[in-house]
């Protein structure tokens, strides 16, 4: 029997696609690799797709359909917690009048715990592969991986995949079969070889940050930080898009042309960025369930040192020091001291960029995301 395969996942599948047949660059780094092989994967089978950051839509393309079923407004409290279940009923719906045979799970939280058990219920045939630490300071953070974890340790659980290994670890300390968790990455697509160690510049100090725009990203605190710093001339460049970036934008509005957003720009440019830049900053706040951000690997890849929240996620690998200088998440005027004690010292500055390559070798993953769906399901 030809299989059907149902996938839920973030982004904009059909946005994807026209970004590929156009030859438009990707906005973030693997988006090409993951989508372009699920794509073809899925190709000469029945597929349905929900994406969770497109616009309301439904569109057939070939043997497929495509539905952009966005996440509703957020609120705090139980009332946010209802909109959250009727979101993950409603594309519960969608997933049954599809009649899935194989499902592919690529979200967390409560949509995974909601679908997660809906696969069970209906016997899809289903692999889940996340892109996120499994938080558990929280007892509702809590209770979720509980019941995640449980779904996943089903024997209909092909396996349960994430983003490299200190997210796979925090699946497998919450109680997954360790047999059941595999870390993947994305293929390699450039050589940290290829590029020089920097050397602390006088004059202009330019950090950049890359990602979402939103509060648990800590975007916020990295622009406070710079308010503190205004008296310094020190450039600060933001890169993507997000719920919050009006607000940061005028938050921000204070520090003149001393800070730009860039809004959404192709992969080769952001690197770029990162790579010209004094300081890459990773600000990530605990509550945001980071996997291990690509913008991080690539400011490693680049020799530039890197400012990084104590995000649990990241301490867990690296050391303070190894290409990177920790401070605690949301305290901005602990980054602020941070930035000031580095560039007052140049000698640091290099050492940190020198280090970067025992860290870049530290995160290496050898199991590619290509690699488990094709174990589960071979083209």
């Amino acid at each position: 029997m030809t299989p059907r395969i149902a996938v839920v996942q973030h982004g904009d599948v059909r946005e994807a696609r026209r970004l590929r047949a156009t030859g438009q660059p990707e906005p973030y780094y693997g988006m090409h690799y993951s989508q372009g092989f699920l794509d073809e994967w899925m190709s000469t089978r029945p597929h349905l797709v929900i994406s969770l950051n497109a616009p309301n839509h439904r569109e057939i393309q070939a043997d497929g359909l495509l539905v952009g079923l966005p996440e509703p407004k957020s609120l705090p409290g139980e009332l946010g917690t209802f909109r959250q279940l009727r979101w993950a009923y409603q594309i519960v719906r969608e997933l049954r009048k599809f009649r899935p045979t194989h499902f592919l799970l690529r979200t967390g939280s409560l949509l995974a715990a909601t679908l997660l058990r809906a696969a069970l219920r209906h016997r899809w045939q289903t692999l889940a592969m996340f892109a996120g630490f499994f938080p558990n300071l929280r007892r509702y953070d809590r209770f979720l991986t509980t019941r995640i974890v449980r779904s996943l340790n089903d024997p209909l659980i092909f396996a349960a995949g994430n983003h490299r290994q200190p997210a796979t670890d925090s699946m497998i300390e919450a109680g997954l079969r360790p047999e059941k968790g595999i870390a993947w990455d994305y293929p390699l697509a450039r050589d940290p070889a290829d590029f020089p160690y920097r050397q602390l510049s006088p004059g202009r100090v330019e950090i950049v940050y890359a990602g979402a725009m939103s509060q648990a990203k800590g975007v916020g605190d990295l622009i406070d930080a710079a308010i503190q710093l205004k008296a310094r001339d020190i450039q600060l460049t933001l890169c993507g898009t997000g719920p919050d970036l009006a607000g940061f934008e005028n938050r921000a509005r204070i520090l003149g042309d001393s800070v730009r957003f860039l809004g959404r720009v192709g992969n080769d440019e952001v690197f770029r960025q990162m790579a010209s830049a004094t300081f890459v900053c990773v600000p990530t706040r605990h509550e945001f369930p980071e996997g291990f951000p690509l913008t991080l690997t690539e400011a490693l890849t680049a020799h530039t040192p890197i400012l990084a929240s104590d995000h649990p996620v990241f301490t867990r690998v690296l050391n303070d020091g190894e290409g990177l200088k920790y401070f605690p998440a949301g305290n901005a005027p602990a980054l602020a001291g941070l930035i000031s004690r580095l560039i007052e010292e140049p000698t640091s500055y290099e050492l940190l960029s020198r280090r970067t390559t025992e860290a870049f070798d530290k995160l290496q993953c050898p199991i590619r995301f290509h690699e488990i769906v094709e174990r589960w399901l071979p083209r």
